[in-house]
């Protein structure tokens, strides 16, 4: 792949919708694992856990859009 010919390089992003699919599941069943949660959503292990990560820790909202900031302090 070429940069030059206005081709991404790299890993997709992962969208709001997506993540929201993941907060919805885990929102909807907190007991559920993170193994659970991403055979349910069709997505990685790694990828489930580092949104479930930075939603705990405040860095996205319920809807799925991330912030750079924490939201609460």
């Amino acid at each position: 792949m070429d940069r030059g010919d206005g081709k991404k390089a790299g890993r997709k992003r992962i969208t709001a919708r997506e993540r929201r699919k993941i907060l919805d599941i885990h929102i909807e069943d907190p007991r559920l694992s993170v193994r659970g949660i991403a055979t349910r959503a069709g997505m990685k292990l790694s990828t489930v856990y580092k949104i479930l990560s930075l939603f705990k820790d405040g860095k996205i909202d319920r809807d799925g859009f991330q912030y750079e900031k924490p939201l609460c302090l």
